[in-house]
């Protein structure tokens, strides 16, 4: 069993780190078989309810056409502590065969991450540091993650206009990532 926690600021981020994690678990397996996904930011309030119940049932349910399920939640900054009950109760026996991804960008009840570390989430977090070195250092990771190279001479000249570039630089890697 594993449980995934995809966090950050900028969506498009998140986004991109959801699709490679999925990819990556699905693998050469039958996505129309084995994947799961449930958006907590596409309902109402009163929807949301029934969202994480379906997410959480799907999590409980093996898969009968295969060994593993993979079930996503996106979106989880969006519910209330009630809400996430029927979750944090499941994340204390999660089941074996089914990877759970979660995607928030903003701040959890403490409950819900109480529990996500108890049941061993493994925590992605796509947002960028925000000194201008660990910056540099983020983005030259990023692009070399993506396949992309740069020069020292545009790796000095981006130093130069850190805080110009970054927005650009985050929204460029975002669109890279979701082309790929």
């Amino acid at each position: 069993m594993t449980v995934y926690l995809i966090t950050g600021s900028d969506s498009r981020l998140v986004s991109a780190k959801l699709t490679d994690l999925t990819s990556d678990l699905i693998g050469d397996g039958d996505r129309n078989t084995m994947f799961e996904s449930h958006d907590l930011e596409s309902v109402t309030s009163d929807e949301r309810d029934s969202a994480i119940a379906n997410a959480v049932m799907g999590a409980q349910t093996e898969s009968l056409f295969g060994d593993q399920r993979v079930v996503v939640l996106r979106g989880l900054q969006e519910a209330t502590v009630d809400q996430l009950k029927p979750l944090v109760k499941y994340l204390e026996r999660p089941l074996e065969v089914t990877h759970l991804v979660i995607t928030a960008e903003g701040k959890l009840a403490k409950s819900t991450t109480d529990a996500l570390k108890a049941a061993g989430a493994t925590t992605f977090n796509t947002s960028p540091p925000s000194r201008k070195n660990d910056l540099t250092t983020w983005f030259m990771e990023q692009f070399t993650e993506a396949g992309l190279k740069l020069d020292s001479a545009a790796v000095a000249r981006s130093e130069e206009h850190t805080s110009e570039l970054q927005s650009l630089m985050r929204i460029s890697y975002a669109v890279f990532c979701l082309k790929k």
